[in-house]
């Protein structure tokens, strides 16, 4: 649960940084999907991996552009490149917590039973 709630606000960080809006961030869940379950075109590298990470990319960036109308195209692709770009660092930084709390728990596991296995 708690590494739920990680996940949700470092990705709600990155986006509130970058000034994404809810189609950014509803763009970045539905390019998470389309990364991780392979529905997006087949890369020579990678797989699941780095589709969640650019899935999620471009999503976002859709998203914004889709929702910034009110402005130039150019304005619009720098902003919707940077929502993207914060959607994802705040994805990433989530996810880089998330694994220092499991490697915590691990360790922690292991030195509270350890000494009564070895003896």
């Amino acid at each position: 649960m708690l590494g739920i709630l990680i996940d949700f606000l470092a990705t709600y960080w990155g986006a509130k940084q970058s000034g994404a809006s809810k189609w950014g961030q509803i763009g970045c869940l539905v390019g998470f999907g389309l990364g991780f379950f392979g529905l997006l075109p087949a890369l020579p590298f990678g797989g699941p991996l780095v589709g969640m990470l650019i899935g999620p990319f471009l999503g976002a960036v859709v998203g914004e552009f889709l929702y910034r109308k009110d402005l130039e195209f150019d304005q619009r692709a720098k902003t919707s490149i940077k929502a993207g770009i914060g959607i994802v660092v705040g994805t990433v930084v989530g996810n880089i917590i998330q694994g220092v709390l499991a490697l915590t728990t691990v360790i922690v596991f292991l030195v509270t039973t350890w000494p009564p296995i070895s003896g």
